[in-house]
């Protein structure tokens, strides 16, 4: 935790490190390989990581955080799935 107030820390943006193309890029061929090159999928699973710490960042001040299956419904591109909540 850090111990600047939260009000002076600079914002976190869950877009940073994915606004330029070259960026974008990378991060579509790192999730296509990810089913069959266990590197990518360790690369993709960290930035999934990364976003998710951002976001739980960003909601830190309301007291509101988003534990990994919340994080997994509310980012899936699948809407209408019902994905199971674990025990």
């Amino acid at each position: 935790m850090s111990s600047t107030p939260v009000h002076r820390r600079r914002p976190t943006l869950l877009r940073n490190g994915t606004s330029h193309p070259a960026t974008r890029i990378a991060v579509l061929a790192v999730t296509a390989h990810a089913d069959h090159d266990p590197d990518s999928a360790q690369a993709l699973a960290r930035l999934i990581q990364g976003r998710h710490t951002a976001l739980n960042g960003l909601l830190e001040p309301s007291g509101v955080q988003f534990d990994d299956y919340e994080f997994t419904l509310l980012t899936t591109l699948e809407r209408n799935s019902a994905l199971p909540r674990p025990a």
